[in-house]
């Protein structure tokens, strides 16, 4: 039974299958003699029309004919060569701009003629180019004298004033020959002209603000019409605006402006001309702005200013014109200085109302409002390691400042700066009642510096409330945000210059320190030739006149490894990248003194011996540095400018970071919290040139009066600074004019060494202290030496 059902249910699937499969042949064989018989069948009478039928017969014989015509044609094809192939057009090579400025014709915004005299030139040109240069990008000042030559022109000119003279003692023709050379040097680099008067003080913001605000596609001559009768000429002393338009406009009439300036008056000739090329007058209303100037004719400033403050057209007066002195020109740039600063906060006060007001109209609502206003908000941490904690002190000392201390004394910097903002949060308590409240003491106080905002106080105040005569409690949040950044101009330095690298071994150094300096100068720098050919190596011996066995071998083994790399690399080392070996000897006692001692020794000793334009980069031997920090020496260490002092990532007691049967360490420091830290303690490496230092050497015998403590007389050169217990950064920080930069450098990495007693003679308290933190960061983390002391318990109690 079961079988016949398994029969019965395999035949129900295929027998459907069967069957469409022998339909299918049936109507396939039907269908074919429609291809090749033109008489019609019966079978489909009955279903297919005539018109549908005959249709049919007509596409299938036109496709047999043109499948018959296609096997039988030889069809040849035809290739057209006729003008072919093109031969390129020789044009000439395309010469490009060099600044995208002058491609896409962008042109500065204000050009500032000055028309004065040979007379007023040492006078008022140096003050008011000072001033106006600041918005402008070309101030030129304009004078006649045919008798002046262009020696003595250099000579009388003030160092930085842009001067051009015309040999033609006619003064009222001046202002055309000014405004011929503009017209031929500077027209089409600027959108808005403006010339004045040497004898006028201009308000350079206020003028930039104004062209800022003008059209330039408008033709305008801009100015002060003076008080005549039926005037319609622009005073040339209040200062006269021209637009590119009508300048290009005077310019094609300059032959007729300069036969008509038969007036006296420089300011009725020019407006003349422009009446007659451009059809304008004067006007001081553009674009609804409007402008206001100030005559000091018969003006004593101490005598009028107290009236004069009250002056509404003399506060926003643009110029101030025909001023007697170079002291009331400035005076007027300091009353008027204030003046801007007081528009600038009703500015910002009116903005903050603004924001307040429309707040609360915005998606996020009213908490969008982010205190202080303006200032960016606050920075928000992605995860827990980002978050940004907050110190916490009182007035004298500072709690967990960093992962390593507990509770420190207030740094002096850190304390004026606490003490600033107390007396700041004081006086703003006391605003409405003067003296209300008197300090007594900080309970608590935290300081958060976000990298986007500045650096963020709470306060809680201990007060005495002198109206209710109790003490009260009262937090304050104080923020001091971040100033204004500025790029500040530096000189150019390249990647060229060449490096002496400076190495200092003692017998304290072991043979395994040693020996991976050498493997680590060769791996990162002979084997690249690049960098070999840019760098030189002096090797120093610190030595002592009766010197022991085991330093001998130490040092000849040190020797040893310099003939080997001088074997290997003989083509190299023998050409440009030198071995310099120097020796330095001292006393056994003196061996063993500070190591700013020993680094302000060595320094004396090898500046003898490298250029005056030389960078000198002293190391210890524990250093590991790869290409990347050698261009940021270069990059870094400026000629008479900068000094660069980078912050090492030192590692950690091997035996304490890696297990007790590891058989090998590894062969790169690799950058990691638990394999070192970056040790801002050390300033053993330095980079400067070399003329830098012995120019700083100087400044601190002279500004130290050192060489008045000798009885003898002696020179500057015989003086021995290792002597005076500073090092090269207190050196380098006692010459005002160079600079240092101190940052960490990534690609600077420095092995463990062990560090000595710390407590050595010739060492100052700041370099003790340094020593101490050193030796104290330089085992481990917390966490590892704690691990390590477990491990080691019982070998510790045993011993």
């Amino acid at each position: 039974m079961a079988r016949n059902n398994r029969f019965y249910y395999n035949t129900r699937y295929i027998l459907p299958v069967m069957i469409g499969m022998i339909v299918g042949f049936a109507f396939s064989l039907l269908c074919t003699p429609f291809y090749d018989c033109d008489n019609s069948f019966g079978l489909f009478d009955s279903n297919f029309s005539k018109y549908s039928l005959n249709r049919f017969k007509k596409f299938a014989a036109d496709e047999q004919a043109n499948l018959f015509q296609q096997q039988n044609d030889d069809f040849e094809p035809r290739i057209n060569l006729q003008g072919k192939p093109k031969k390129p057009s020789k044009t000439g090579k395309i010469v490009r701009p060099r600044y995208a400025s002058v491609e896409l014709k962008i042109r500065y915004k204000l050009f500032i003629g000055v028309i004065s005299t040979t007379r007023m030139l040492s006078n008022f040109s140096i003050f008011l180019n000072q001033t106006l240069s600041t918005v402008s990008k070309k101030v030129t000042f304009f004078v006649n004298n045919a008798e002046m030559n262009e020696k003595i022109l250099l000579e009388t000119t003030p160092p930085g004033v842009n001067v051009v003279n015309f040999n033609d003692d006619r003064d009222h023709l001046l202002p055309f020959h000014s405004l011929k050379y503009v017209i031929d040097n500077y027209a089409e680099q600027f959108d808005w002209f403006f010339f004045v008067t040497d004898t006028t003080f201009v308000r350079a913001y206020k003028l930039l603000d104004l062209v800022n605000h003008l059209s330039m596609s408008q033709d305008l001559y801009m100015g002060y019409v003076e008080n005549k009768k039926e005037s319609i000429y622009c005073s040339l002393s209040s200062g006269i605006i021209f637009s590119y338009n009508v300048l290009i406009k005077v310019s094609s009439q300059m032959e007729w402006c300069t036969k008509n300036s038969y007036s006296e008056n420089s300011s009725d000739n020019i407006g003349r001309c422009v009446l007659h090329s451009a059809n304008l007058a004067c006007t001081n209303t553009a674009n609804g702005r409007n402008t206001t100037y100030f005559s000091s004719v018969n003006f004593d400033f101490d005598y009028s200013i107290d009236q004069l403050i009250f002056s509404e057209k003399f506060n926003q007066s643009l110029t101030v014109y025909r001023v007697k002195d170079i002291e009331t020109m400035k005076k007027l740039k300091l009353y008027f200085d204030v003046v801007e600063m007081d528009e600038i906060d009703k500015e910002i006060e009116f903005i903050e109302q603004d924001m307040m007001i429309t707040a609360c109209d915005t998606p996020e609502g009213c908490d969008s409002l982010i205190w202080p206003l303006g200032v960016p908000p606050p920075y928000k941490p992605t995860s827990r390691h980002e978050v940004i904690r907050f110190d916490y002190f009182n007035l004298t000392h500072l709690y967990f400042g960093t992962d390593f201390d507990v509770v420190t004394i207030m740094p002096e910097s850190y304390k004026t700066d606490v003490e600033e903002l107390l007396t700041y949060s004081l006086e703003n308590l006391n605003k409405e009642i003067p003296f209300r409240y008197q300090f007594r003491d900080l309970l608590n106080g935290y300081k958060q510096f976000d990298p986007t905002r500045g650096s963020f106080y709470i306060f809680d105040l201990l007060l005495y409330d002198t109206l209710q005569e109790i003490q009260i409690h009262k937090r304050v949040n104080v923020m001091r945000q971040l100033g204004l950044l500025e790029i500040m101009p530096m000189p150019y330095v390249t990647e060229n210059q060449k490096i002496n690298l400076i190495i200092t071994f003692t017998a304290e150094n072991n043979y395994q320190d040693i020996l991976r300096f050498f493997e680590s100068y060769q791996d990162f720098v002979l084997e690249i030739k690049e960098i070999a050919e840019k760098i030189n190596l002096i090797v120093v011996y610190l030595t002592t006149d009766n010197q022991m066995p085991y330093e001998k071998e130490l040092f000849a083994y040190i020797g040893f490894q310099i003939k080997e790399l001088t074997q290997k690399y003989s083509s190299l080392i023998e050409t440009t990248s030198r071995i310099i070996e120097l020796n330095v000897t001292v006393t056994k006692i003196n061996l063993y003194f500070s190591e700013s001692y020993r680094q302000m020794l060595v320094i004396d000793h090898v500046s003898k011996s490298v250029s005056g334009d030389g960078l000198i980069l002293m190391a210890l031997p524990c250093v590991e540095f790869k290409s990347e920090f050698l261009n940021r020496v270069r990059l870094n260490t400026i000629k008479n400018h900068q000094v660069f002092l980078p912050i090492p990532f030192s590692e950690f007691m091997p035996s304490v970071i890696y297990p007790s049967n590891m058989t090998y360490f590894p062969s790169e420091v690799e950058i990691n919290k638990n394999i070192g830290y970056f040790n801002m303690h050390t300033y053993d490496f330095v980079s400067f040139y070399n003329s830098d230092y012995l120019e700083s050497r100087m400044n601190y015998i002279s500004s130290n009066k050192i060489v008045e403590k000798f009885v003898d007389d002696v020179t500057l050169e015989s003086i021995k600074l290792y002597d005076y217990s500073i090092d090269l950064y207190d050196l380098f920080k006692s010459n005002p004019k160079i600079n240092i930069i101190r940052a960490t450098d990534q690609a600077l990495k420095c092995r463990w060494y062990l560090m000595n007693n710390c407590d050595k003679p010739k060492s100052s308290n700041e370099e003790k202290e340094r020593c101490f933190k050193q030796k104290e960061n330089s085992l481990g983390t917390k966490s590892q030496l704690a691990l390590h002391l477990m491990k080691n318990y019982g070998q510790l109690t045993r011993n």
